[in-house]
């Protein structure tokens, strides 16, 4: 395998967002590997929305704050199933946030959920502390530190309040040079500073912060490996896509990331879990 800089790395996943509308019911401007069955009712990345909220069992009237809401793909979701009484979405970048607002109105959802330009590790007080749950997806691996914002999160949680997240984290540590250097492209690509972490890292960690009831549910098998069988699928309409994009160089970086990701996948490298977390009734 060849490699590519971190730099260039980086400058490809700025470039290569809207790939998430190559998935059956994905949407432009979000990367989400999705949630595969064999008969695709929901399209995946709406399923793996879906199935956080399910770990998450909003009851209506209920206040929810999720974190790293991006575009505001997950919020529409969560009111029309789960009916909260309050939404809020933060997210660091204010790009983001300006999107997430603009699809609300259009959707006639602006009056029902708040958008807010916030670090989850050091949140603003506008945000209550007596949210009933905190929810992410896809992205506490991107925090600097994990331990900031699980205990972020349990500040704003009321007692008996849940934190549920939808996770990347690694099967095991990488031994080989191969499954280095694989672990080395994903994590460069997302951006992911503290890469090493397994799913029992999850529930030490969480406990260490004074959480109770921590649950650690693997998906991975619905995840990494139909995503990149997938993908294979797409490859002329992936080029079609990139071809206005990337410098000739950049295409050849962006064909290794699509190799990397089958690799990964079959070296079952990489898990997906669904952790739910419970703030003490006495905390």
């Amino acid at each position: 395998m060849s490699t590519a800089s971190p730099e260039q790395l980086q400058n490809l996943y700025d470039m290569t967002r809207d790939l998430g509308t190559l998935l059956p019911g994905g949407e432009p401007g979000y990367l989400n590997y999705g949630l595969w069955d064999e008969v695709e009712r929901t399209p995946p990345p709406r399923r793996a929305w879906e199935a956080l909220l399910d770990h998450a069992d909003i009851q209506a009237g209920s206040s929810v704050l999720n974190v790293g809401c991006g575009l505001g793909a997950l919020e529409p979701v969560c009111i029309s199933r789960c009916r909260p009484g309050r939404m809020i979405g933060v997210d660091l970048q204010l790009d983001h946030i300006a999107a997430a607002q603009a699809n609300a109105e259009q959707a006639g959802l602006a009056d029902a959920i708040e958008y807010v330009v916030a670090d989850a590790t050091d949140l603003p007080e506008q945000i209550p502390t007596d949210l009933d749950r905190v929810l992410a997806l896809y992205t506490v691996e991107q925090f600097p530190s994990r331990m900031a914002f699980y205990e972020e999160a349990f500040r704003v949680l009321r007692p008996g309040g849940r934190l549920v997240l939808g996770e990347i984290c690694l099967t095991r540590l990488p031994v080989t040079e191969l499954e280095m250097e694989c672990e080395q492209v994903h994590s460069e690509f997302w951006q992911i500073p503290q890469p090493k972490y397994l799913a029992n890292d999850f529930s030490a960690d969480l406990a260490e912060v004074g959480y109770l009831r921590v649950q650690v549910e693997s998906v991975g098998s619905q995840v990494f490996k139909p995503f990149a069988q997938y993908l294979t699928t797409k490859m002329d309409v992936l080029g079609e896509m990139m071809a206005d994009r990337l410098t000739d160089a950049e295409s050849e970086q962006f064909q290794y990331l699509i190799r990397t990701q089958q690799i990964i996948a079959d070296l079952d490298l990489y898990d997906f879990v669904y952790v739910t977390a419970t703030r003490p009734e006495n905390a």
